[in-house]
């Protein structure tokens, strides 16, 4: 490895989140090294000092250095924050494993499924970056516009060495950033990625009118879908009941500035798929984790009708009257706990 700045951060995505993050760690005084795939995102940054395409609107300070090269970041900083979109996970772990090595801390603040096996995206890179000691997970109800401005705002940063998590919180966290530790690698990332699903059917229920009461139980169910493949998955329920699990979901499936719960606001309201889609340079991480939430259910016989009928919905298997119909025509429930932890 070359020479670096200890205290140096290089950030892997330059969408909103990536941005945001990259802002509030300038703002801490440290070295930020930002890769964008974009080059028009780079040039922006670079001589407007502002991301138009992502983040338009907010000043970005000159400290903060764009790389054009992914490869390159791993020789310029040794703690490394993942922020590309899911489905780009597989090409990055490709592009990073000849310069990925054992000195680097690696943080995962990507929140989705991998496409297959391995599900979790934690598994998918130990595969592809074996020389690691494991990777942290960063997650929480974390608007990339709340950061940007400096509100204040909680998370959860995840992983196996205590030590490190430590020395990864006082990086990266400040008194308007807090990040609280946990061991809990599968629920943090299953609370991260399933909560877009729920946000998007509660942006379809909206969208329908059902009402505010409607919406709440459907949230409420949904928290239930998710403890339930949490804890199948080997997470346990009291971080799905936290910042990572329920306040993600609040946040997620309440906030006009969510991806997820506007595109369900939109398909509520009859607006088509494709017409929504079109000419849109963000990625709707519930649209694919949808369907891999639908296919790990199928695989361990779990009941997750929330998350099923939207990957209908997304899939062009129902409409959103449908949908609706499929889950209110359910049988009546023994008990509102009766089918969360199975033995």
């Amino acid at each position: 490895m070359t020479d670096h700045n200890p205290s140096a951060i290089g950030i892997l995505g330059a969408g909103a989140w990536g941005t945001a993050l990259a802002l509030h760690l300038a703002r801490q005084g440290r070295p930020v090294h930002l890769w964008a795939r974009e080059a028009e995102v780079c040039e922006a940054i670079r001589h407007d000092h502002e991301n138009s395409l992502f983040l338009p609107g907010v000043r970005l300070p000159p400290v903060i250095e764009v790389v054009d090269d992914a490869a390159q970041l791993p020789e310029l900083a040794t703690t490394l924050l993942v922020v590309v979109p899911s489905h780009a996970m597989p090409w990055l772990i490709q592009t990073l494993a000849k310069t990925i090595t054992i000195d680097h801390d690696v943080v995962l603040a990507t929140k989705g499924f991998g496409a297959g096996d391995p599900l979790l995206l934690s598994d998918l890179c130990a595969e592809g970056w074996p020389v690691l000691n494991g990777v942290q997970v960063l997650s929480g109800p974390t608007f990339a516009a709340d950061v940007a401005s400096g509100q204040p705002v909680a998370a959860v940063l995840a992983g196996t060495d205590s030590e490190r998590l430590r020395r990864l919180q006082a990086q990266l966290g400040s008194s308007r950033f807090r990040l609280y530790p946990s061991t809990d690698l599968v629920g943090v990332q299953v609370g991260g990625a399933m909560k877009n699903v729920i946000a998007i059917a509660a942006g379809i229920a909206d969208g329908m009118g059902l009402g505010l009461s409607g919406r709440a139980a459907l949230i409420s169910r949904g928290l239930s879908e998710m403890m339930r493949l949490g804890v199948t998955l080997g997470g346990r329920p009291e971080t799905l009941s936290g910042v990572a699990g329920l306040g993600d979901l609040v946040l997620t499936a309440t906030g006009n500035l969510s991806r997820n719960y506007s595109l369900g606001l939109a398909l509520g309201g009859g607006q088509p798929l494709a017409d929504y889609l079109q000419g849109r340079r963000t990625v709707i991480e519930g649209m694919e984790n949808a369907g891999a939430v639908r296919n790990i259910a199928e695989r361990h016989g779990l009941d997750l009708p929330i998350c099923t009928v939207v990957d209908a919905v997304i899939q062009g298997q129902f409409n959103c009257t449908e949908a609706l119909e499929q889950l209110l025509s359910r049988p009546d429930p023994d008990s509102e706990f009766a089918d969360l932890f199975q033995s």
